[in-house]
């Protein structure tokens, strides 16, 4: 009867998250970052795709953002796909979150902190290709417990500095919001036979939403069992 996704993808929304994304007060990237940095980030979105015209407006969270999860011309975003489906079918929709929670997300580290996660994300680039592959395996291969030891892994990040703050946003953008994504989504699954999806980096663990669900009485198993 319904699907729910961690936030509404209409173009409103989009549109927001794009705004959100660049600096928009005479700032730039280079401007902030420093020279050095910012040349050696600059070319590394030259090779995948991002003119510099947009480079120079981004700010350091979004830069690193799209490193770690680079832009695609050629498949449409699961969220995206999710939503058209969903629409095509005339089930109702719901988010767990707003936009603006999403945003804050990232807007609230200090740029100190977000430059530190940069800088590592440049200087490690090279794995990146590889630590992607394997969190891809560990999904298709429906292995939640290796994909929480993958994302704890940290392999991008090689200094004791950006993995503490890595941890700090983690905590944010993981744990935290569990716990508020497990608060919303009762009222749904109360209602209607509901379909939810969300970052698969969501369910496992012992404060994962699986197990919040769990200890809230509900009877939780793998639609293929």
């Amino acid at each position: 009867e319904q699907v729910g996704r961690e936030i509404a993808m209409d173009m409103s929304n989009l549109e927001r998250l794009m705004t959100a994304m660049l600096y928009r007060d005479g700032r730039t990237l280079e401007s902030v970052a420093g020279a050095e940095l910012y040349r050696e980030l600059a070319a590394i979105m030259s090779r995948i795709g991002v003119a510099e015209s947009v480079t120079q407006r981004l700010k350091p969270w979004a830069a690193m953002t799209m490193l770690i999860v680079p832009p695609r011309n050629d498949a449409l975003p699961m969220d995206m796909a999710l939503y058209q489906a969903a629409a095509q079918a005339g089930k109702k929709q719901a988010a767990l979150e707003s936009i603006d929670e999403q945003v804050v997300l990232f807007e609230s580290q200090s740029l100190e902190d977000q430059l530190v996660l940069l800088r590592d994300v440049i200087t490690n680039y090279h794995k990146v290709a590889e630590a992607t592959q394997k969190m891809v395996r560990s999904y298709l291969d429906r292995n939640l417990g290796e994909l929480n030891a993958l994302a704890a892994a940290e392999d991008l990040l090689g200094t004791k500095e950006s993995r503490e703050v890595n941890r700090r946003l983690m905590e944010r953008m993981i744990s935290r919001r569990n716990v508020v994504m497990a608060d919303r989504l009762e009222p749904l699954l109360e209602r209607f036979t509901t379909f939810v999806a969300v970052g698969a980096l969501h369910l496992p663990g012992a404060d994962g939403l699986l197990m919040l669900l769990e200890r809230r009485a509900y009877r939780v198993t793998r639609a293929d069992d």
